[in-house]
């Protein structure tokens, strides 16, 4: 007698409750880290899913190269460690806005989240990229023109996610996940940020590199192929 198979819903169920089973662990042993150490915890979650983020777009933009720039991923590291405490203590505040009026509570965190902390954030991103990237031999003149190519663009890709994501986090997500929420939305968000930080507005940076030879230019490795081609037809036309 043929033995009888069990069936594809039996098997889909059970690997449903095994994930089930596993997310509510994953959050017991994360509510346990948050009691002993919040800040700690949240600024390790948010290093570990920058770093990741960061591997990922190494990985898609750099034509098939498979080495990864550890430093330029540590340099997202540490920046989302420092950020992260920040960003606790900011969704703490948000959690204390009242509504006004008619106005509810969720719609002022959203203002107040794009109107006070988004442009501080993307400023401070942009400018440790960039000094960091230079080993800190950039001027402020050099990061500040950095900062100015790439801040408008990120601040228009921010409105189509982040005002959202806000209003979500606090009408739905309970304090202590907040940040978590922020970090896993963050994943594809920083994604973008850590691609415009590295290769966006790459003229202006080799402009000012022309104009200051001591300035130091982290290129796309498609860039470096690139030039070397230029150079490569610039010497057969010469000969």
């Amino acid at each position: 007698m043929t033995p009888r198979r069990p069936s594809v819903h039996l098997t889909n169920a059970c690997i449903v409750q095994m994930m089930r089973a596993s997310l509510r662990q994953a959050l017991s042993r994360y509510d346990i880290a948050l009691q002993q150490a919040p800040l700690r915890t949240k600024a390790l979650t948010s290093s570990a899913i920058s770093a990741f983020g960061d591997a990922v777009v190494q990985r898609s933009t750099n034509g098939g190269d498979s080495r990864l720039d550890v430093s330029r991923t540590a340099r997202q590291v540490t920046f989302s460690a420092i950020i992260s405490p920040v960003t606790h203590s900011w969704f703490k505040l948000l959690a204390l806005v009242p509504s006004v009026g008619p106005v509810p509570a969720s719609m002022l965190c959203v203002l107040a989240d794009q109107a006070v902390f988004s442009p501080p954030v993307h400023i401070l991103y942009f400018a440790w990229t960039s000094a960091a990237r230079s080993g800190f031999a950039h001027s402020l003149s050099e990061v500040k023109a950095d900062v100015e190519v790439k801040l408008l663009p990120a601040l228009k890709a921010n409105l189509l996610v982040w005002p959202a994501a806000v209003y979500l986090n606090v009408t739905l997500v309970p304090l202590n996940y907040r940040v978590l929420f922020v970090n896993g939305v963050g994943l594809g968000y920083g994604m973008l940020m850590t691609w415009m930080a590295h290769h966006a507005g790459h003229g202006t940076e080799n402009t000012t590199a022309a104009a200051s030879p001591d300035c130091t230019v982290e290129p796309h490795a498609g860039g470096r192929k690139a030039s070397r081609r230029l150079e490569t037809r610039e010497v057969e036309l010469l000969a």
